[in-house]
């Protein structure tokens, strides 16, 4: 301990008992601390003892202060002496949340609201009809997703002469799976013993410009590592001719066989064309856009093991 008066300072060293009062007065194993303030000596001036953590008091005798290192549960009081007791309690720390991630996209964002399509079934063709299946607004949002993106290009002399760019992105995938009501619409069907489970990652954005065509062709089914297998294509117009005549020609023609005159569909924005593939698949081709630009998103609908899809 030390102890500063008017005069130098002395430093005096109290080696009695130091570890017998250390262990008593110790933070860690006694919470509750009783100790005794200091109280100012008759003639005014200031003094100031600091000792170890421990539990004193303070007596005065013959105008002086005096400290005397008493035990915790052997405190004795008398008339001189102020006793405090005192619990220090520290706050627990609480253990922080970690926020979930929120799964999603910028294009999984763009639906807004749960729909129920009401499909379109047609006599002479194995195609159904899905309108209103996008929004004008969504439409346009994976038109502009798309050119910022960047098309790639394909081309075979007088069979396929277009534009496209893929969009890998299971969250819009499943969005569009789900908000649109793809998955609702088609919950009755099973083929081969499977059932659709949704749409693959990979939607392929089409653009068709001034001269641009696909010539007569099927569309095969897309086979995965996973045992999933695509069985429907799914084709939704972005555009459509009667949106202030951006484009003309480019219409979608099915060659039904045993029939003279082709099954002919002209695009309308947000309309949704929903036809089986493989062996199943009627012909089918896009006719040359003489004017303008068209968009069509196309997707392939998946299709697994009853067993696989309850177990997601």
């Amino acid at each position: 301990m030390w102890r500063r008066d008017t005069g130098p300072v002395d430093l005096v060293y109290s080696s009695a008992n130091t570890a017998n009062t250390m262990a008593e007065a110790s933070f860690a194993s006694q919470p509750s601390l009783a100790y005794s303030a200091p109280r100012p000596a008759d003639d005014g001036r200031l003094q100031q003892i600091m000792s170890r953590p421990a539990s004193f008091e303070w007596r005065q005798d013959d105008g002086r202060l005096q400290q005397m290192q008493v035990s915790q549960t052997h405190a004795q009081v008398s008339k001189d002496t102020i006793k405090i007791d005192m619990e220090i309690k520290f706050p627990q720390k609480e253990k922080k949340k970690k926020a979930k991630p929120v799964q999603g996209s910028l294009l999984s964002a763009i639906f807004k609201e749960q729909r129920f399509p009401e499909p379109m079934y047609f006599q002479n063709v194995d195609c159904v009809g899905l309108p209103s299946l996008l929004s004008s607004k969504e439409c346009n949002l994976i038109i502009d997703y798309a050119e910022a993106q960047g098309f790639s290009v394909q081309q075979r002399h007088r069979v396929l002469n277009l534009m496209w760019s893929d969009v890998v992105d299971p969250f819009f995938a499943e969005a569009l799976w789900q908000f649109c009501g793809l998955g609702w619409f088609l919950r009755t069907i099973s083929i081969d013993g499977m059932v659709p489970c949704g749409l693959n990652d990979v939607i392929r954005i089409q653009k068709y410009v001034q001269g641009s065509l696909f010539g007569r062709h099927t569309d095969q089914p897309v086979r995965r590592e996973d045992g999933k297998i695509s069985k429907y294509s799914l084709r939704i117009f972005l555009n459509g001719r009667e949106d202030d005549e951006v484009f003309t020609g480019g219409l979608s023609v099915f060659h039904v066989p045993f029939r003279q005159e082709p099954v002919v569909f002209e695009p309308e924005a947000g309309l949704g064309l929903l036809y089986p593939q493989g062996e199943l698949c009627t012909i089918q081709e896009e006719t040359e856009v003489l004017f303008g630009c068209k968009y069509v998103l196309r997707a392939d609908v998946l299709f697994c093991k009853p067993e696989d899809l309850q177990r997601r």
